[in-house]
Order: structure tokens, then C-alpha cells, then sequence
């Protein structure tokens, strides 16, 4: 019985080394003012719809998204987070959908398969770049 006990304080000591190891891995929002390229591209029409730097104090690309009004971002809370229906003024269809990418941002950069999570798990850091296409591809 006294072995069974120190086995389950082992395993509770250990899975509390791992939480903690974790959370000390996961990338931090950056406080503070930050400058973050965004480019807005409609591929369905070859166009570039936005292409500019945006100062903010936001910590997460989703709170950025739908408090910088000049993107136009319409969106709603979905499972996996803001689920992006119109940037711009163009909207998604049955045909085309807004996806988003980023080479130097960190979230993206970790995320599993190399593709951005959902905006409200991305972080922001100054400097990152993102592109959002309206697209029919999925690469």
C-alpha cells in the first residue's frame, strides 16, 4: 500500500513537471505596441485589396482583426475560433474562402503540418507578416 502511494506522488510530481515544461514552451503574447504587416489578396480577382503596416497593442490576431476597422473583417465565433466571412468588403463563398498565413510568425511556425492555427491562438510579436487570400485552393 505504501509503495502504491509513492508511485501515485511520482506520477503526480511528474505530470506536474510536464504542465509546467509546457506552459513555459508555449509561445507568449508580446505587450506593448507592435507593427504588423498585413496583405489582404482576392485571388479569385488578382487583386490586392489591402497592403500595409498596422500599428496596434493587440496581443492576438483575431483581436486585431475585428478592432482595426479598416480591414472590414466580418467574422463569427466558430469551434475553432473567428471564422473569417468577408475582409474588405468581399466575401466568402461557396467558391472561395478566407485563409491566412504567416512565414515569421512564431504561433504559425510551431503549429502542427505548418499551418497557422486559428487567429484567436495566434500571438502577435512585432514585425510578423501576414497574408489572407480569398481562395479556392487549399495548399
Amino acid at each position: 500500500m505504501k509503495k502504491k502511494g509513492l508511485i501515485l506522488g511520482g506520477l503526480a510530481v511528474l505530470v506536474l513537471l510536464v504542465m509546467i515544461a509546457v506552459n513555459m514552451l508555449m509561445p507568449k503574447p508580446q505587450a506593448g505596441m507592435k507593427n504588423i504587416t498585413i496583405k489582404i489578396v482576392d485571388e479569385m480577382n488578382d487583386e490586392v485589396l489591402f497592403d500595409d503596416v498596422i500599428q496596434t497593442s493587440d496581443e492576438i490576431l483575431a483581436t486585431l482583426l475585428t478592432s482595426e476597422k479598416a480591414l472590414k473583417v466580418v467574422g463569427e465565433e466558430g469551434q475553432y475560433g473567428l471564422f473569417i466571412t468577408s475582409m474588405m468588403g468581399v466575401d466568402a463563398h461557396d467558391d472561395a474562402y478566407w485563409v491566412f498565413e504567416s512565414d515569421n510568425n512564431k504561433s504559425c511556425g510551431e503549429a502542427e503540418g505548418g499551418y497557422c492555427p486559428a487567429a484567436n491562438s495566434v500571438n502577435l510579436a512585432d514585425g510578423d507578416v501576414f497574408l489572407f487570400k480569398l481562395t479556392n485552393q487549399f495548399n
